[in-house]
């Protein structure tokens, strides 16, 4: 792997190391909504698009994040697998996130089992001095993209994918 001496080990909560496997909680921010949750987006059935909670005082479901590689503790800037580790009876398991070719919104992220997806993983970026952004990088040779809020026609907080941020 090429740079990995130049991977920083990423920490949680009073230098509790982020380990493979492990599922963590998305937490709501301190501001603007809650956690990270799935709804039902324009035609679906069945809830399987990434969004936040609205309700600022609610957590989000379990994130369970893995790694490809199968290395022991996840390092900034290591591609990365993420699944929510509950999901609805309607959808398929296991519930491996995924981004797909979508319009207005772009790239959406959706739980597995959907049509048209891009291939890649996700990483996690220092972003100030306590917290971190996720980016979607597409296997392709595009660019990383930042993973964002899109507000849809219905209100909805879509965890998008976009590029400009």
């Amino acid at each position: 792997m090429r740079g990995a001496s130049n991977l920083k080990t990423i920490y949680i909560v009073k230098n509790n190391v982020l380990k493979v496997g492990l599922n963590i909680e998305s937490k709501r921010p301190a501001i603007h909504g809650g956690g990270l949750g799935l709804a039902a987006t324009r035609n679906e059935t069945c809830p399987l698009t990434g969004v936040q909670i609205p309700f600022e005082t609610t957590d989000g479901l379990a994130v369970m994040i893995s790694s490809p590689t199968r290395l022991a503790y996840i390092a900034e800037g290591l591609l990365l697998n993420m699944a929510f580790t509950a999901v609805p009876p309607c959808a398929t398991t296991p519930s491996k996130w995924t981004i797909i070719e979508e319009d207005p919104a772009g790239k959406s992220v959706k739980i597995s089992g959907y049509a048209k997806t891009v291939d890649g993983k996700f990483k996690m970026i220092k972003y100030q001095s306590l917290f971190y952004k996720l980016k979607f990088c597409p296997s392709s040779d595009d660019p990383c993209g930042n993973l964002g809020l899109y507000y849809d026609e219905t209100g909805n907080r879509r965890t998008s994918r976009n590029c400009d941020r």
